[in-house]
């Protein structure tokens, strides 16, 4: 084999591992990254309530809604962002800002079968979520039905759009303490 040879089969080699790395990276809305996948595995198939916990200081402060429209529209707002899953091994975004001092964990949630979605907004960049379904295994043998919440957590980077931090801040205004 001569050095063109080899040196044009590492040119091929090293072209076809960028393209299978960037392609394996999921890219998409809120809906098509989380939401159709939590869907897919939930027992229930709708949220029914939305609660968020203002977690700036050591004073936590929760608030909820079991408006549906509101549910919706927090949702609706996620899906305008483009993300990016972002995995181990890949660098964070370097562009990150936060343009609220306040700091949400939103949980949007099932509360007859427990499941839900928790958002933690890091910056106006990244975004934290923690996927919990509930899992009923049955073992008709032995007459045995395990039921067990099953979480997964992601983390994503924003790549067009940003969080907007001051529907978020009118949000949690908006909802009633409990």
């Amino acid at each position: 084999m001569t050095k063109k040879n080899i040196i044009l089969i590492i040119i091929i080699a090293l072209i076809t591992i960028v393209i299978v790395v960037n392609n394996n990276q999921k890219k998409g809305t809120f809906q098509e990254l989380v939401l159709n996948d939590y869907l897919d595995k939930a027992q229930a198939k709708e949220f029914n309530i939305i609660e968020i916990a203002d977690v700036s200081d050591k004073n936590i402060i929760y608030k909820a809604s079991e408006n549906i429209n509101i549910i919706n529209e927090f949702i609706s707002k996620l899906n305008e962002l483009e993300l990016v899953e972002y995995r181990q091994g890949m660098s964070g975004n370097n562009n990150s800002s936060k343009t609220s001092k306040k700091d949400y964990v939103i949980f949007l949630k099932n509360q007859e079968t427990d499941e839900g979605i928790q958002i933690h907004i890091d910056s106006d960049k990244n975004i934290l979520v923690r996927a919990s379904t509930l899992v009923i295994t049955e073992n008709k043998k032995d007459k045995i039905t395990e039921i067990k919440h099953k979480a997964k957590i992601y983390r994503y980077n924003v790549i067009s759009g940003n969080v907007d931090f001051d529907y978020l801040d009118n949000l949690y205004n908006s909802l009633k303490e409990f």
